[in-house]
């Protein structure tokens, strides 16, 4: 017999985590407002980082950010060098999985 941990939905028997499932924990967020900039977390180094942004409810002609990271942070910056008030700000949530 297989040793492990095995968890499934109740309702429906299926599978939903097994001992070689990605899981993900959020470390924090922030808003990156309209300067470059970046963030340290050396926990990014835990696992594989990620970050996910929230879509604004408009672009209206302004420029998004262009995000780098790795295990050490986050970092961001806009393409073309725009002046501040043709920037977006974006909020992030940032983490690793494993």
């Amino acid at each position: 017999m297989a040793i492990g941990l095995r968890i499934r939905d109740p309702a429906t028997g299926a599978v939903l985590i097994t001992l070689d499932t990605h899981l993900t924990k959020i470390l924090g967020s922030f808003n990156t407002g309209t300067a470059d900039g970046s963030i340290a977390d050396g926990n990014l180094a835990n696992g594989t980082p990620f970050f996910a942004t929230l879509p604004p409810d408009s672009t209206a002609g302004k420029a998004t950010p262009s995000f780098t990271i790795n295990g050490s942070g986050i970092s961001w910056t806009w393409p073309g060098n725009p002046p501040a008030s043709g920037r977006l700000a974006a909020d992030v949530t940032y983490g690793f999985w494993t």
